[in-house]
């Protein structure tokens, strides 16, 4: 569900991109997949111009996965 959720946040389809990657994050363990799951919530959250949530979701991406490149961001 996470690649499907990415697939439409890279067509531009965000609500579409967010009911997906909001699924595939339901009941993860693995916190390399929740980190990226709440990565492309960011950026989604962010391409609809919704900074605040963004921040906060790459803050939790960061929390679950230490990353530079999302620590840039």
């Amino acid at each position: 569900l996470g690649e499907i959720g990415y697939l439409h946040l890279k067509a531009g389809r965000h609500e579409l991109a967010a009911l997906f990657t909001q699924r595939a994050l339901e009941g993860v363990e693995d916190a390399d997949l929740d980190g990226r799951l709440r990565y492309n919530l960011g950026r989604i959250a962010q391409a609809q111009g919704d900074l605040d949530r963004a921040r906060r979701l790459f803050k939790s991406s960061l929390a679950r996965r230490p990353n530079a490149t999302v620590q840039k961001a």
